[in-house]
């Protein structure tokens, strides 16, 4: 028979819905305050619902709200397939707080491929803008703007490039302990912040082996360069060993890490990590002052649940952990019996 081969280009992503396939989630609960500090502290009850439908194949639609006492806010957007090159997407949300309505618009687009990928998006709020995370005194996000691409140099190895700019409104934040009051004065009030960071990295495969390299240049504050550079190391399917060190302008450091992943039940797990950290004195590169860092867990992974237990040592401070994660899932079945005619 004859044989016929059809190159159609597509361009795919996760963002995009079927035609007609539609999602969405809520959640309700009571705001949670002083996290860390007072136990069983809650707050008013909120809200949250996000709907998404795919209209075309090229088309996904979505809505958003949050709400709580005194707070209401909403937004649309959607994500479209741009001419099978890249994805972008694009909303817009209203807020209506104190007293004070404010708007949030935002944009990017988005391309991977096999060689060159890059990326870019913009986020723009009024300093009024409010959300469930601004009523427990987080900061408002007036500008956030990201600029990233990544270059595949094939058995080179690959290099990336980001970009990242940032201005956040200040807040007077509630006081820690007590009822909230905004008009208070509080010691963990934080004034308008300002950041702009330009990172550039490589990484290339030697076998098993992974090298990764990561330059940091802060253009704003202090602007300082760091420079990152490590190794990793598979050890079997589930232990990974690693090594790096950083230098900044006045302080060096140097971490060893070692990892075993529980992921099956039954599976025991483990984390060791060290680093050592000083700013250089007297021409020898690791004298000086500074925070040594040692941390340890162990974790086992049961059918009901996940268990860790360790121990955090950060200059003259121990601190003993333990956690247990799991989950109850309610699971309904309804059966339906037509019955049997003769």
């Amino acid at each position: 028979g004859r044989q016929i081969v059809t190159e159609t280009p597509f361009y795919t992503t996760s963002a995009l819905l079927s035609p007609h396939l539609q999602t969405y989630s809520g959640e309700v609960g009571f705001l949670r305050r002083n996290w860390g500090i007072l136990s069983q502290d809650y707050g008013d009850l909120a809200g949250s619902a996000t709907y998404r439908r795919g209209l075309t194949p090229w088309l996904t639609v979505e809505a958003h709200a949050e709400g709580s006492k005194g707070l209401a806010m909403g937004g649309i957007g959607g994500v479209a397939n741009l001419f099978d090159f890249a994805v972008v997407n694009f909303a817009a949300a209203a807020s209506r707080h104190g007293g004070r309505s404010a708007g949030q618009v935002s944009a990017g687009i988005d391309r991977i491929s096999p060689v060159f990928s890059f990326g870019a998006s913009v986020i723009a709020a009024d300093r009024h803008f409010a959300d469930i995370a601004s009523l427990n005194g987080d900061t408002v996000t007036t500008l956030q703007f990201n600029l990233h691409a990544g270059l595949s140099l094939k058995k080179l190895g690959s290099l990336g490039l980001a970009y990242t700019e940032t201005k956040q409104a200040g807040v007077v934040a509630a006081p820690m302990i007590g009822p909230p009051d905004p008009t208070a004065a509080s010691a963990f009030a934080r004034p308008p912040e300002h950041s702009q960071l330009l990172t550039a990295s490589y990484s290339k495969q030697f076998g098993r082996l992974s090298f990764f390299s990561t330059a940091f240049r802060n253009f704003t504050g202090r602007k300082n360069t760091t420079l990152l550079v490590g190794i990793a190391l598979p050890l079997g399917t589930r232990t990974t060993a690693g090594v790096s060190a950083q230098t900044a302008s006045d302080t060096r450091s140097a971490q060893v890490d070692l990892n075993r992943s529980a992921i099956v039940p039954g599976d025991w797990g483990f984390r060791g990590f060290a680093s050592a950290d000083g700013k250089p004195a007297g021409g020898a590169p690791w004298i000086g002052a500074g925070k040594d860092h040692e941390f340890g867990q162990v974790t086992y992974k049961s059918q009901w649940g996940q268990v860790y237990a360790g121990v955090d040592r950060t200059g003259g401070s121990t601190t003993v952990q333990g956690e247990l994660v799991g989950a109850v899932s309610l699971i309904a079945y309804l059966c339906v019996n037509r019955g049997l005619q003769l």
